[in-house]
């Protein structure tokens, strides 16, 4: 699992969710799709964090390629950021 270290001189939510983000992004950069799963699996999907897993535009949720992998599966929404 990821964990956060010393890298980040600010911890407040909105620098710990840009930190978060880009580890996601580098985590995940030039991984196969099972490879990204099995790396997904290991978070829950219980409870969804903006800018993690979602953003709002226009009043909707738009899921990150991060929160479908954590989900495991195609939804056939043909969601924006759909990684299947």
């Amino acid at each position: 699992m990821m964990t956060v270290d010393s890298v980040a001189d600010c911890l407040c939510y909105d620098c710990l969710i840009t930190v978060l983000g880009a580890r996601i992004k580098t985590l995940l950069l030039g991984k196969s799709c099972p490879e990204s799963l099995a790396i997904a699996k290991q978070y829950p999907t219980d409870t969804w964090i903006e800018n993690i897993d979602y953003t709002v535009e226009n009043g909707k949720c738009i899921f990150s390629a991060w929160y479908h992998l954590k989900r495991g599966h195609c939804c056939n929404n043909g969601c924006r950021y759909c990684p299947y």
